[in-house]
């Protein structure tokens, strides 16, 4: 009897720690996911001071026509805002090492192709859906970052978009979330944040190329333990998508403006179409490249299983049913909307 109580009260003390590490889990999740909602909000709030301020002042045209400060106005916000709120949430969260593996430049070239094919796929599924959203609203949908691609120069865009934009982004979602995931697992940190990565944009147009740009950033960085290696993935992305594609969009501009003449000049044509057609080949290329090595190299792909693995349904409710979780994502649907809505 005595081996029986004896027994009957490891299972207790087994399931006790089992509810234990659900809510432990459920509270790390929630709390990144409370800290980017806080992030986004507070970085909102501050957007909306701040042209409530201009409105008021009558400098809302002298801005809107100075690409420089209007780039100012949207970004400076969020990184003296809003990251260090998001800081202060997460800072005091334990951070688990994340164990280094062997890595060299090959691994890197095979990765960037890999993630060429993924954009590639993500690129095409997001024009679909907005295709869908187009034909169900009944008018086009702007793409507000595109557009801005093409009204920056090329020095700022390198500035900004292509320095600044993935050191933030990288130490967000790679170095303060990953760090404090890494317990639960590779897998779990990888799929949350790439998750948080892709919705945080805000947008149709990015949402699903990004979410698929994250989980290669995600896995190089529990790879390597470095964050140089991700920024330097996502600062290439960022380039090829915004300096090199910025001549791009300019050529298909101009293209649309000589169809549309009655004498268009055919030599100007020629070179254009040469263009960007040369342009498609060199990245579709490398998307196919991306899938032969995506299925190369898939065999060799190990994730670690964390010092406090769990099953991955309890994961799931855990990252899905807590408090900051809806909270981001119902900050993030009005996001969505606002970025459909005519004149947005």
């Amino acid at each position: 009897m005595e081996e029986q109580n004896s027994g009957e009260g490891l299972a207790l003390s087994a399931l006790t720690i089992t509810k234990e590490d659900r809510r432990a889990a459920r509270r790390t999740f929630s709390r990144i996911a409370i800290s980017l909602a806080a992030y986004t909000a507070v970085s909102y709030v501050v957007i909306l001071l701040l042209r409530l301020i201009l409105t008021a002042t009558g400098l809302t045209g002298a801005v809107s026509e100075n690409i420089c400060l209007s780039w100012v106005l949207s970004v400076a916000p969020m990184y003296l805002c809003g990251l260090p709120v998001l800081w202060l949430i997460v800072r005091g969260m334990p951070e688990y090492p994340i164990r280094r593996k062997s890595f060299s430049a090959s691994n890197f070239l095979i990765l960037f192709l890999v993630s060429r094919a993924f954009l590639t796929v993500g690129s095409v599924v997001s024009q679909i859906i907005v295709g869908l959203l187009e034909r169900l609203l009944g008018y086009e949908i702007a793409d507000s970052t595109t557009d801005m691609v093409e009204s920056t120069p090329a020095w700022l865009l390198i500035l900004l978009v292509v320095l600044l934009a993935p050191l933030v982004e990288e130490f967000i979602f790679r170095k303060l979330f990953i760090d404090r995931l890494a317990g639960y697992g590779d897998k779990a940190a990888i799929l949350f944040t790439s998750a948080l990565f892709g919705i945080a944009h805000g947008n149709f147009y990015q949402f699903i190329y990004t979410f698929l740009l994250g989980l290669i950033l995600g896995y190089l960085y529990t790879r390597t333990g470095k964050m140089r290696w991700s920024f330097l993935l996502h600062a290439i992305t960022n380039f090829l998508g915004s300096v090199v594609a910025l001549p791009i969009l300019r050529a298909i501009r101009r293209l649309e403006e000589i169809t549309a003449m009655e004498n268009p000049d055919l030599s100007e044509m020629f070179g254009l179409s040469s263009l960007v057609l040369s342009y498609s080949v060199i990245l579709y290329g490398m998307a196919i490249l991306g899938v032969i090595f995506f299925f190369l190299y898939k065999k060799r792909i190990r994730l670690s299983e964390g010092d406090y693995p769990l099953p991955a349904k309890t994961l799931f409710a855990a990252s899905v049913c807590n408090l900051g979780t809806p909270i981001f994502f119902l900050i993030s649907v009005a996001e969505f909307v606002l970025s459909i809505l005519p004149g947005a």
